[in-house]
């Protein structure tokens, strides 16, 4: 199987880039190498300017920040849960949270990481909800009297209130609903060879086929 790892232009949907990989991958897998080349892309096509990025959790690594903060770059990540972070332990201590929107909450904090040997802002939200959810392991740490909460943090170095930051980072799904798009209706998860060559040069042609798409939509006045 076929995992690609794809770059999205958020503010109008284009995919700028992509790039095949083998199926038995975790997200993260080749990110420094693309992003590398994202970057080099970016640069020689459009000019120098910031970009921002948002990502998952896949994509917290050190190297990573290392190289977004080299260039210049803004960034928003997904935090996993992990136990060097302990995030628990922060939340545990937590006694006032801040309003974000209805049912969701947060605090920020800087932290330093003591594996990495660096600072980093991070934002902790809570969202509440009435259903059991399938990461039960934050439901044992958590038993709040009135009600479930489910928990999520976010690393950044933008200059963004914690309330704009939750909105930001929530307009990520986009990219994953572009991507079913192409699956539907451009069959971007059709494997039309038995070659891994051809069958890149296929991921690329639906892209291309979905960019022509999306510059009609917005030359043929697309409401924003």
């Amino acid at each position: 199987s076929y995992y690609p790892i794809s770059a999205c232009l958020g503010e109008t949907g284009h995919i700028l880039r992509v790039q095949n990989r083998s199926g038995n991958v975790e997200d993260g897998k080749a990110s420094l190498a693309f992003l590398r080349a994202l970057l080099r892309q970016v640069a020689e096509s459009l000019g120098k300017f910031r970009l921002v990025f948002r990502m998952d959790g896949a994509y917290f690594k050190r190297s990573v920040i290392d190289l977004l903060e080299s260039r210049g770059a803004g960034y928003a990540i997904k935090v996993p849960f992990y136990h060097w972070l302990d995030l628990q332990g922060w939340i545990r201590e937590r006694k006032r949270w801040a309003r974000v929107s209805d049912g969701v909450a947060c605090f920020e904090t800087v932290q330093r990481l003591g594996p990495w040997d660096r600072y980093l802002r991070i934002v902790i939200y809570r969202k509440r909800g009435f259903h059991q959810t399938r990461r039960n392991y934050q439901l044992d740490l958590f038993d709040p009297d009135d009600g479930t909460y489910e928990y999520s943090a976010i690393a950044t170095n933008l200059d963004l209130s914690a309330r704009n930051l939750w909105w930001f980072l929530c307009g990520r799904g986009a990219h994953e609903k572009i991507i079913g798009q192409m699956k539907s209706h451009l069959a971007f998860a059709t494997i039309p060879t038995n070659h891994y060559g051809a069958n890149s040069a296929w991921q690329q042609i639906v892209t291309l086929a979905h960019n022509l798409l999306t510059n009609f939509q917005i030359e043929t006045g697309a409401p924003r």
